[in-house]
Protein backbone atom coordinates (compact mmCIF):
# COMPACT_ATOMS: atom_id res chain seq x y z
CA UNK A 1 0.00 0.00 0.00
CA UNK A 2 2.78 2.36 -0.96
CA UNK A 3 3.05 5.65 -2.35
CA UNK A 4 6.70 3.95 -3.94
CA UNK A 5 4.95 0.84 -5.36
CA UNK A 6 2.36 3.52 -7.06
CA UNK A 7 5.03 5.50 -8.65
CA UNK A 8 7.22 2.72 -10.09
CA UNK A 9 3.54 0.93 -11.30
CA UNK A 10 3.72 4.90 -12.98
CA UNK A 11 6.68 4.68 -14.75
CA UNK A 12 6.54 1.35 -16.14
CA UNK A 13 3.33 2.35 -18.32
CA UNK A 14 2.93 4.16 -21.57
CA UNK A 15 -0.80 4.36 -21.46
CA UNK A 16 -3.73 4.28 -19.12
CA UNK A 17 -7.28 5.15 -18.32
CA UNK A 18 -8.26 7.12 -15.05
CA UNK A 19 -11.79 6.62 -13.54
CA UNK A 20 -13.04 7.50 -10.31
CA UNK A 21 -16.73 6.12 -8.35
CA UNK A 22 -20.26 6.38 -10.09
CA UNK A 23 -22.39 9.33 -8.75
CA UNK A 24 -19.06 12.07 -8.65
CA UNK A 25 -18.04 14.59 -6.66
CA UNK A 26 -15.30 17.43 -5.91
CA UNK A 27 -12.83 14.81 -4.45
CA UNK A 28 -13.64 12.30 -7.41
CA UNK A 29 -13.59 14.75 -10.69
CA UNK A 30 -10.72 16.80 -8.79
CA UNK A 31 -8.37 13.74 -8.24
CA UNK A 32 -8.31 11.76 -11.47
CA UNK A 33 -8.10 15.04 -13.86
CA UNK A 34 -5.26 16.04 -11.80
CA UNK A 35 -3.73 12.83 -11.82
CA UNK A 36 -4.46 12.58 -15.46
CA UNK A 37 -2.73 15.71 -16.00
CA UNK A 38 0.21 14.61 -14.24
CA UNK A 39 0.38 11.58 -16.12
CA UNK A 40 0.43 13.99 -19.27
CA UNK A 41 3.32 15.76 -18.07
CA UNK A 42 5.25 12.72 -17.85
CA UNK A 43 4.95 12.06 -21.24
CA UNK A 44 1.94 9.27 -21.36
CA UNK A 45 -1.21 8.28 -22.88
CA UNK A 46 -3.78 9.37 -20.68
CA UNK A 47 -8.22 8.53 -21.10
CA UNK A 48 -10.69 9.79 -18.17
CA UNK A 49 -13.89 7.84 -18.69
CA UNK A 50 -16.13 7.44 -16.06
CA UNK A 51 -19.62 5.67 -15.60
CA UNK A 52 -21.30 9.33 -15.17
CA UNK A 53 -21.48 12.81 -16.97
CA UNK A 54 -19.47 15.68 -14.80
CA UNK A 55 -22.31 17.07 -12.75
CA UNK A 56 -23.52 20.50 -13.18
CA UNK A 57 -22.07 22.34 -10.05
CA UNK A 58 -18.67 21.18 -11.02
CA UNK A 59 -18.56 22.03 -14.82
CA UNK A 60 -16.16 24.98 -13.88
CA UNK A 61 -13.19 23.17 -13.44
CA UNK A 62 -10.37 22.93 -15.77
CA UNK A 63 -9.95 20.02 -18.18
CA UNK A 64 -13.55 18.39 -17.62
CA UNK A 65 -13.78 18.33 -21.16
CA UNK A 66 -11.27 15.44 -21.36
CA UNK A 67 -13.51 13.14 -19.14
CA UNK A 68 -15.49 11.22 -21.00
CA UNK A 69 -18.14 8.34 -20.67
CA UNK A 70 -18.77 4.68 -21.26
CA UNK A 71 -20.32 5.67 -25.05
CA UNK A 72 -16.81 7.10 -26.19
CA UNK A 73 -14.53 4.73 -24.49
CA UNK A 74 -11.46 3.97 -26.34
CA UNK A 75 -11.27 1.01 -28.79
CA UNK A 76 -7.26 1.06 -28.74
CA UNK A 77 -5.47 -1.18 -25.87
CA UNK A 78 -4.05 0.24 -22.56
CA UNK A 79 -1.64 -0.48 -20.23
CA UNK A 80 -2.72 0.53 -16.79
CA UNK A 81 -6.11 0.59 -15.33
CA UNK A 82 -6.27 3.84 -12.33
CA UNK A 83 -9.21 4.04 -10.33
CA UNK A 84 -9.20 6.92 -7.96
CA UNK A 85 -11.35 7.52 -4.86
CA UNK A 86 -12.98 4.10 -4.95
CA UNK A 87 -13.43 1.80 -2.62
CA UNK A 88 -13.89 -0.95 -4.76
CA UNK A 89 -13.80 -1.60 -8.40
CA UNK A 90 -17.43 -2.27 -8.69
CA UNK A 91 -18.25 1.51 -7.34
CA UNK A 92 -16.57 2.46 -10.86
CA UNK A 93 -19.99 1.11 -12.50
CA UNK A 94 -19.85 0.32 -16.31
CA UNK A 95 -16.46 1.37 -16.84
CA UNK A 96 -15.09 -1.51 -14.08
CA UNK A 97 -15.12 -4.07 -16.74
CA UNK A 98 -12.66 -2.14 -18.74
CA UNK A 99 -10.03 -3.45 -16.62
CA UNK A 100 -10.09 -6.44 -17.74
CA UNK A 101 -7.85 -5.32 -20.67
CA UNK A 102 -5.00 -3.70 -18.47
CA UNK A 103 -2.09 -5.08 -17.70
CA UNK A 104 -2.29 -3.60 -14.21
CA UNK A 105 -5.15 -2.40 -12.07
CA UNK A 106 -3.65 0.80 -9.95
CA UNK A 107 -5.73 1.71 -6.86
CA UNK A 108 -5.17 4.88 -5.25
CA UNK A 109 -7.83 5.52 -2.31
CA UNK A 110 -8.06 6.66 1.32
CA UNK A 111 -11.32 4.90 2.18
CA UNK A 112 -10.96 2.62 5.26
CA UNK A 113 -12.79 0.61 3.79
CA UNK A 114 -11.16 -0.39 0.61
CA UNK A 115 -10.66 -4.04 -0.47
CA UNK A 116 -7.69 -3.26 -2.35
CA UNK A 117 -8.66 -4.71 -5.33
CA UNK A 118 -5.76 -3.51 -7.57
CA UNK A 119 -2.67 -4.93 -8.75
CA UNK A 120 -0.94 -2.00 -7.12
CA UNK A 121 -2.71 -0.33 -3.86
CA UNK A 122 -1.89 3.14 -2.84
CA UNK A 123 -3.78 3.53 0.47
CA UNK A 124 -4.23 6.01 3.02
CA UNK A 125 -6.37 6.36 5.15
CA UNK A 126 -5.17 8.98 7.37
CA UNK A 127 -5.78 11.55 3.72
CA UNK A 128 -7.87 14.03 4.18
CA UNK A 129 -9.21 13.30 0.72
CA UNK A 130 -7.49 11.53 -2.74
CA UNK A 131 -6.95 14.57 -3.77
CA UNK A 132 -4.50 15.52 -0.90
CA UNK A 133 -3.11 11.83 -1.86
CA UNK A 134 -2.91 12.88 -5.62
CA UNK A 135 -0.95 16.69 -4.16
CA UNK A 136 1.73 14.23 -2.73
CA UNK A 137 2.15 12.21 -5.61
CA UNK A 138 3.14 15.39 -7.56
CA UNK A 139 5.61 16.44 -4.89
CA UNK A 140 7.23 12.70 -5.01
CA UNK A 141 7.78 12.88 -8.87
CA UNK A 142 8.94 16.66 -8.26
CA UNK A 143 6.81 17.95 -11.27
CA UNK A 144 5.40 21.54 -10.53
CA UNK A 145 1.72 22.59 -10.45
CA UNK A 146 0.18 24.82 -12.83
CA UNK A 147 -3.27 26.97 -11.76
CA UNK A 148 -5.27 24.22 -13.31
CA UNK A 149 -4.06 21.62 -11.27
CA UNK A 150 -4.21 23.83 -8.50
CA UNK A 151 -8.18 24.50 -8.64
CA UNK A 152 -8.58 20.77 -9.24
CA UNK A 153 -7.02 19.33 -6.02
CA UNK A 154 -8.25 22.54 -3.94
CA UNK A 155 -11.67 21.72 -4.65
CA UNK A 156 -11.16 17.78 -4.03
CA UNK A 157 -9.70 18.82 -0.53
CA UNK A 158 -12.19 21.43 0.33
CA UNK A 159 -14.82 19.09 -0.72
CA UNK A 160 -14.17 16.21 1.20
CA UNK A 161 -13.35 18.12 4.08
CA UNK A 162 -16.19 19.63 4.38
CA UNK A 163 -14.55 23.12 3.81
CA UNK A 164 -11.95 21.99 6.37
CA UNK A 165 -14.73 21.22 9.12
CA UNK A 166 -14.14 17.57 9.13
CA UNK A 167 -12.33 15.48 11.46
CA UNK A 168 -10.01 14.27 8.60
CA UNK A 169 -8.77 17.56 8.03
CA UNK A 170 -4.81 17.30 9.40
CA UNK A 171 -2.09 20.06 9.52
CA UNK A 172 -1.03 18.26 6.10
CA UNK A 173 -4.19 18.85 4.88
CA UNK A 174 -4.26 22.96 5.45
CA UNK A 175 -0.16 22.72 4.68
CA UNK A 176 -1.22 21.21 1.18
CA UNK A 177 -4.12 24.09 0.43
CA UNK A 178 -1.88 26.57 1.35
CA UNK A 179 0.63 25.55 -1.16
CA UNK A 180 -1.61 25.24 -3.62
CA UNK A 181 -3.40 28.76 -3.65
CA UNK A 182 0.42 29.99 -4.30
CA UNK A 183 -1.17 29.22 -8.00
CA UNK A 184 -3.51 31.69 -8.75
CA UNK A 185 -6.33 29.44 -7.15
CA UNK A 186 -9.81 31.52 -6.40
CA UNK A 187 -11.37 30.03 -3.03
CA UNK A 188 -14.34 32.21 -3.49
CA UNK A 189 -15.20 31.28 -6.87
CA UNK A 190 -14.37 27.44 -6.10
CA UNK A 191 -16.51 27.27 -2.97
CA UNK A 192 -19.41 29.52 -4.97
CA UNK A 193 -19.81 27.35 -7.74
CA UNK A 194 -19.39 23.95 -5.33
CA UNK A 195 -21.82 24.99 -2.84
CA UNK A 196 -23.84 28.08 -3.95
CA UNK A 197 -25.31 27.23 -7.34
CA UNK A 198 -28.60 25.68 -6.42
CA UNK A 199 -30.90 26.88 -9.16
CA UNK A 200 -33.95 28.85 -8.49
CA UNK A 201 -36.25 26.48 -10.45
CA UNK A 202 -35.06 23.51 -7.79
CA UNK A 203 -36.31 25.36 -4.92
CA UNK A 204 -39.49 23.52 -4.85
CA UNK A 205 -37.97 19.88 -4.49
CA UNK A 206 -35.68 21.36 -2.04
CA UNK A 207 -38.49 21.78 0.19
CA UNK A 208 -39.94 18.61 -0.08
CA UNK A 209 -36.34 17.05 0.46
CA UNK A 210 -36.33 19.15 4.19
CA UNK A 211 -40.33 18.50 4.53
CA UNK A 212 -39.53 14.39 4.50
CA UNK A 213 -36.98 15.00 7.54
CA UNK A 214 -37.37 12.82 10.49
CA UNK A 215 -35.60 12.46 14.17
CA UNK A 216 -35.92 9.55 16.25
CA UNK A 217 -37.44 9.83 19.79
CA UNK A 218 -33.95 10.75 21.21
CA UNK A 219 -32.90 13.10 18.84
CA UNK A 220 -29.36 11.60 17.84
CA UNK A 221 -30.76 10.11 14.33
CA UNK A 222 -31.91 12.32 11.63
CA UNK A 223 -33.01 11.21 8.14
CA UNK A 224 -34.78 12.56 4.97
CA UNK A 225 -35.84 10.91 1.11
CA UNK A 226 -35.09 12.52 -2.19
CA UNK A 227 -37.47 11.10 -4.59
CA UNK A 228 -37.53 11.28 -8.24
CA UNK A 229 -41.05 12.64 -7.96
CA UNK A 230 -39.39 15.64 -6.45
CA UNK A 231 -37.84 16.96 -9.94
CA UNK A 232 -41.11 16.68 -12.06
CA UNK A 233 -41.05 20.15 -13.75
CA UNK A 234 -37.60 21.23 -12.26
CA UNK A 235 -34.52 21.21 -15.00
CA UNK A 236 -33.04 18.34 -14.72
CA UNK A 237 -31.59 16.29 -11.06
CA UNK A 238 -29.17 18.10 -8.74
CA UNK A 239 -27.86 16.51 -6.31
CA UNK A 240 -28.79 18.25 -3.14
CA UNK A 241 -27.14 15.36 -1.08
CA UNK A 242 -24.02 17.42 0.74
CA UNK A 243 -26.55 20.72 0.93
CA UNK A 244 -29.22 18.69 3.05
CA UNK A 245 -27.04 16.17 4.94
CA UNK A 246 -25.15 19.21 6.10
CA UNK A 247 -28.51 21.20 7.40
CA UNK A 248 -29.51 17.77 9.20
CA UNK A 249 -25.77 17.60 10.65
CA UNK A 250 -26.20 20.96 12.10
CA UNK A 251 -29.39 20.22 14.06
CA UNK A 252 -28.90 20.02 17.63
CA UNK A 253 -27.77 16.74 19.13
CA UNK A 254 -28.07 15.10 15.80
CA UNK A 255 -25.06 12.43 15.92
CA UNK A 256 -26.14 10.83 12.46
CA UNK A 257 -27.62 11.73 9.37
CA UNK A 258 -29.01 9.33 6.95
CA UNK A 259 -30.50 10.55 3.29
CA UNK A 260 -32.13 8.20 0.98
CA UNK A 261 -32.35 9.24 -2.64
CA UNK A 262 -33.74 7.11 -4.90
CA UNK A 263 -31.80 7.52 -8.54
CA UNK A 264 -32.74 10.00 -11.16
CA UNK A 265 -33.45 7.59 -14.08
CA UNK A 266 -35.96 4.74 -13.78
CA UNK A 267 -33.16 2.14 -12.54
CA UNK A 268 -34.42 0.20 -9.18
CA UNK A 269 -31.91 0.89 -6.01
CA UNK A 270 -32.10 3.20 -3.10
CA UNK A 271 -28.49 5.07 -2.73
CA UNK A 272 -28.13 5.56 0.86
CA UNK A 273 -25.70 8.35 2.26
CA UNK A 274 -24.68 8.58 6.26
CA UNK A 275 -22.47 11.17 8.08
CA UNK A 276 -21.89 10.85 11.81
CA UNK A 277 -20.22 13.46 14.23
CA UNK A 278 -17.54 11.07 14.99
CA UNK A 279 -19.14 8.66 18.05
CA UNK A 280 -20.66 6.02 15.99
CA UNK A 281 -18.67 4.70 12.83
CA UNK A 282 -21.12 4.78 9.94
CA UNK A 283 -18.59 3.16 7.73
CA UNK A 284 -19.32 0.01 9.92
CA UNK A 285 -23.03 0.99 9.13
CA UNK A 286 -22.41 0.90 5.81
CA UNK A 287 -20.77 -2.17 5.26
CA UNK A 288 -23.21 -4.14 6.66
CA UNK A 289 -25.60 -3.11 3.50
CA UNK A 290 -22.50 -3.78 0.99
CA UNK A 291 -21.06 -0.17 1.24
CA UNK A 292 -18.40 1.45 2.76
CA UNK A 293 -16.22 4.61 3.09
CA UNK A 294 -15.18 6.21 6.26
CA UNK A 295 -16.04 6.54 9.74
CA UNK A 296 -17.98 9.90 9.61
CA UNK A 297 -19.28 9.42 6.34
CA UNK A 298 -20.01 6.32 4.16
CA UNK A 299 -22.97 5.20 1.70
CA UNK A 300 -24.23 2.25 0.55
CA UNK A 301 -27.03 1.27 -2.71
CA UNK A 302 -30.01 -1.28 -1.49
CA UNK A 303 -32.18 -2.96 -4.44
CA UNK A 304 -35.79 -2.21 -3.95
CA UNK A 305 -37.94 0.69 -2.95
CA UNK A 306 -37.26 3.67 -0.60
CA UNK A 307 -39.35 3.21 1.75
CA UNK A 308 -38.13 -0.71 2.39
CA UNK A 309 -34.54 0.71 2.45
CA UNK A 310 -35.94 3.72 5.28
CA UNK A 311 -37.43 0.45 7.58
CA UNK A 312 -33.97 -1.22 6.91
CA UNK A 313 -31.28 1.16 7.31
CA UNK A 314 -32.86 3.40 10.02
CA UNK A 315 -33.33 -0.35 12.52
CA UNK A 316 -29.70 -0.83 11.64
CA UNK A 317 -28.61 2.77 12.77
CA UNK A 318 -30.69 2.58 16.05
CA UNK A 319 -29.55 -0.78 16.99
CA UNK A 320 -25.68 1.10 16.37
CA UNK A 321 -27.01 3.69 18.87
CA UNK A 322 -27.30 1.86 21.90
Amino acid sequence: MSLKRAVECVKRHKSFIVTSHTNLEGDAIGSELAFAALLRSLGKRVTVINHDPIPGEYRFLPGIARARTMDSAPKTGFDCFVTVDCSDISRCGAVARLSAGAKEILNIDHHISNTGFGDVNWIDAQASSTSEMVYRFFKTMHKDFDRQTAVLLYTGILTDTGSFRYSNTRSATHEAAAELLRYGVKVNVIYRCAYENIPFTHLVPLVKILSTMRQDPSGRLVWMKIKRSFFKGSCGYFDFSEYVLTFARSIKGTEVAVLFKEHADTSTGVRVNFRSQGKTDVNRIARSFGGGGHRTASGCVLPGKIDGAVRKVIARVLRELK
